[in-house]
């Protein structure tokens, strides 16, 4: 727990005073996401949350979420910085003790949230289940989108080269308002070894996974082995 403790403590040297919770959204900073393309979400009728280069995190999905739900906006970016390492601190202490845990890769998400990670898909739906929210991730390479949670509140985020970044539809409390019927759910994901045929197939499209093979229809065991291989390269 020192090294841990000694990690989480190292902070920027430069110290700026903030006076309102969006000051890292100026009016330049608040960007249309017009150079970013999907063929599942239309991009264009969203707007890109951008963070000054003055937060450690501000890639990363466990502190953009931190942020917009936490009243820190009379803090300063070395003492913002500072809180969110301590907050990571106590998630990480007490994420062994919740009841939900089971629900997780354990390892995946302990490796996350020690090193303040964006990867893994046990890290969505944590952090889905944390704030009671839907966690939509468009992965920008591979041009799928994975749902995670069953809320009220949805949010969009974009995982591009490590990063990530919020993307929201204005004057929606930065929410975003999403079709369904080409996402991935992590249900679906989590359990489909154990899905019909007929929703193992939708689920392989949505992955951009091909039905056939020599001109043949993949058979069950296939596709599985498929999905499984996707799974295992996206993580």
């Amino acid at each position: 727990m020192d090294e841990l403790t000694r990690i989480f403590k190292q902070l920027d040297n430069e110290q700026v005073k903030i006076s309102i919770k969006n000051c890292s959204l100026t009016e330049s900073s608040l960007t249309k996401s017009s150079l970013t393309k999907s063929s599942l979400i239309d991009l264009d009728d969203y707007t890109k949350y951008d963070f000054s280069d003055n937060y450690d995190y501000k890639d990363n999905i466990w502190f953009i979420l931190y942020y917009l739900r936490n009243e820190i906006d009379d803090k300063t970016y070395i003492e913002q910085n500072s809180m969110f390492k301590e907050y990571m601190m106590t998630i990480l202490e007490s994420y062994g003790e919740e009841k939900k845990s089971k629900l997780y890769d354990r390892k995946e998400l302990s490796n996350s949230i020690q090193k303040i990670l964006n990867t893994s898909l046990s890290t969505k739906l944590y952090l889905s289940n944390l704030y009671n929210i839907n966690i939509y991730v468009l992965y920008v390479s591979l041009d799928i989108c994975i749902k995670f949670g069953n809320h009220e509140d949805s949010y969009l985020f974009l995982y591009d080269n490590d990063k990530m970044s919020l993307y929201y539809e204005e004057d929606d409390d930065y929410e975003c308002d999403i079709d369904d019927d080409d996402i991935v759910t992590y249900d679906d994901l989590n359990n489909y070894k154990k899905l019909k045929i007929a929703e193992l197939k939708e689920l392989s499209e949505k992955l951009h996974i091909d039905l056939t093979k020599d001109d043949k229809k993949k058979t069950k065991a296939l596709l599985i082995n498929d999905v499984e291989a996707f799974l295992e390269n996206m993580l």
